[in-house]
């Protein structure tokens, strides 16, 4: 499964490595016919700080889920600014003719003799 997110050379496995985690322990396994999450806990894990949190030692628990929040509002901001960037952009898009659109306009009112439509 790891070797799907990481390529040669790779040095950023441990910010995935929790992820991955979290893809496996949500895997149902055959053999068991439970989830790993749910072989050790006796519950669905429901999203990824279940795994990490279980993992995590008690001290360090306040330490990565302030670590988490910091992050998630970082990624909601870098959210925010790529979705307004994106809607900007799409409504100007809309807003422009479109450029064979324009063209043909222009050589059937005889501006632009120059192209064909």
């Amino acid at each position: 499964m790891m070797s799907q997110f990481f390529f040669f050379g790779q040095t950023n496995w441990h910010a995935v490595l929790p992820f991955v985690t979290f893809a496996y322990n949500r895997a149902y396994q055959f053999t068991t016919g439970y989830f790993p999450f749910h072989s050790v806990c006796g519950r669905d894990a429901l999203s990824a700080f279940d795994t990490i949190f279980f993992a995590a030692s008690s001290s360090d628990r306040s330490k990565l889920l302030n670590n988490f929040v910091f992050r998630a509002e970082e990624y909601r901001l870098l959210a925010h600014l790529y979705a307004s960037k994106y809607h900007v952009a799409k409504r100007t898009l809309r807003q422009a003719p479109h450029p064979y659109q324009s063209r043909s306009w222009r050589y059937r009112l005889g501006l632009d003799s120059s192209t064909k439509p």
